[in-house]
């Protein structure tokens, strides 16, 4: 969000007239942009989802995970997401919440066929990180007595 400061707003009407006022607020209107920024900044990191570099590094380092130089912001922030959300007992429906959370409702199709004890999954991941990152979590969450088939379809 830009925030465009005008401290001269906020004083009564009778002040805003006088010259020395109008040159003390615009004179302090840089630096209440500053502020705000930072302050920005500093909420959309409270959330994984919107992080910048510096966010998403504390995530990391929280979750011991250490970035390669070829990653971009999206893939740390999915790796981050995939790690960050982890709940045990794995189930159905903690799976289907990942899956929907990670790649988006409807970005995906997954069957299990229970007589061959397989899992097909499909995906429309953007990046092979992102893939990789996916096939990791399917490794943890997966019991391994089913096979999963997991293939990557860009659109």
């Amino acid at each position: 969000m830009n925030r465009d400061v005008k401290l001269i707003n906020y004083l009564p009407h009778v002040l805003r007239e006088y010259e020395e006022f109008k040159v003390i607020t615009n004179a302090e209107d840089p630096e209440f942009k500053i502020i705000f920024d930072v302050s920005e900044k500093v909420r959309n990191n409270m959330f994984i989802k919107y992080c910048d570099l510096d966010g998403i590094k504390k995530y990391e380092n929280l979750l011991g995970i250490r970035p390669s130089n070829k990653d971009t912001l999206e893939d740390r922030i999915f790796r981050v997401l995939s790690r960050w959300n982890d709940r045990v007992p794995y189930t159905w429906k903690v799976l289907i919440d990942k899956l929907d959370m990670l790649c988006g409702k409807g970005n995906y199709e997954i069957k299990l066929i229970h007589n061959d004890y397989t899992i097909d999954l499909e995906t429309h991941l953007n990046t092979p990180t992102q893939m990789n990152e996916l096939l990791y979590m399917l490794d943890v969450m997966i019991p391994c007595n089913l096979i999963v088939k997991a293939t990557n379809k860009l659109l």
